[in-house]
């Protein structure tokens, strides 16, 4: 029987998108497969007998690992970072090297060139069975944090060929982690990207979750064979919503939102940074998600929370073309490769 504590998931880079690798990193997360990957298609004719469904016609249809969910359970580590963002927002990045370990890695997302983002193999098994999927990418990428619990999450919704019964490569180290802690979450708000990272909106923040959509999709073209041919990334967007514990600066950030004489909207350029554990003696792990928008929703005075008066702000990302871009991520961690 299949134990659940023997459950382990792995990847290998792929060089060549679709043309599967060996994994060689294990990573620290709990991984589901889609329910059918093969859309199977038993025609329903009318044959003289009183069962429609003719199973001597039947064919597969379609193709694709659609719906393949990678989740931390036990909380975001740093490490992961640069794999779901290479898979999803820019990939074939080379990260710069800060000399103490450090690594930062830099995904902003190319607004008007040719783009492409990383796949991968994921191997997923348990103590029976292991199964493989290739070329995967990532459609979305969630994340939350929480400052007075300190949870920090992530999700990210996949995609691959096509899932097939294999046997896991054996002997991969267990993964480096360095947990995220939402306390360590920070917001700043400012008025350009020249400025962006100036203003704190400080002693407030209580929560937030950040959304992306990568654009990225898969491409079923007339070919030899039945899984995908192809990926694309199309229109990138997203949000970024924030709970806040009501204070003066954050009801003059409000006037950005419902201003006194009109009733435009003003362009904000927000900053969310996460920090972590020093690494050797350079660099601290660092979150820092870059974003141009504007606040779409504002929930003022609506909740409390022990007797707090609480706001619920939501950004919604757009394109800036001052700074003609839309959206930065930023990771610094002790990853110098995917």
């Amino acid at each position: 029987m299949g134990v659940e504590v023997l459950k382990f998931n792995q990847y290998g880079l792929e060089s060549v998108h679709g043309t599967h690798v060996a994994a060689d990193t294990k990573l620290g997360v709990t991984m589901g497969l889609p329910s059918s990957d093969r859309e199977q298609v038993i025609p329903q004719m009318e044959l003289g007998v009183r069962m429609a469904n003719y199973l001597d016609a039947a064919y597969c249809k379609r193709v694709l690992a659609d719906g393949i969910s990678l989740e931390c359970n036990a909380g975001a580590y740093f490490e992961i970072l640069p794999l779901i963002f290479s898979l999803g927002l820019r990939g074939g990045i080379s990260p710069s090297a800060g000399g103490s370990g450090d690594y930062t890695w830099e995904f902003a997302v190319n607004q008007t060139g040719t783009v492409d983002v990383d796949t991968a193999t994921f191997e997923c098994s348990d103590d029976v069975q292991a199964y493989e999927v290739g070329h995967v990418f990532a459609k979305t990428i969630n994340m939350s944090g929480v400052s007075d619990e300190g949870d920090v999450t992530l999700r990210s919704d996949l995609c691959g060929d096509k899932v097939t019964q294999t046997t896991a490569t054996g002997a991969i180290s267990l993964p480096t982690v360095n947990m995220m802690v939402g306390k360590k979450s920070r917001v700043y708000v400012d008025s350009s990207w020249a400025n962006l990272g100036n203003t704190e909106l400080a002693n407030g923040l209580v929560s937030w979750e950040l959304n992306i959509d990568t654009g990225v999709h898969e491409k079923l073209w007339g070919s030899a064979q039945m899984e995908l041919d192809d990926h694309q990334q199309g229109f990138v967007g997203g949000s970024l919503v924030m709970t806040f514990e009501r204070n003066s600066a954050l009801a003059s950030e409000e006037l950005n939102y419902r201003p006194t004489s009109t009733y435009s909207g003003t362009t904000r350029f927000v900053r969310l940074v996460n920090t972590g554990p020093l690494i050797g003696g350079g660099a601290y792990h660092t979150l820092t998600v870059d974003m141009a928008g504007q606040w779409q929703d504002w929930g003022a005075m609506g909740t409390s929370k022990n007797g707090n008066t609480l706001d619920v702000a939501t950004l919604t990302f757009g394109y800036d073309a001052t700074g003609a871009q839309g959206l930065r991520v930023e990771v610094v961690t002790g990853v110098s490769g995917i």
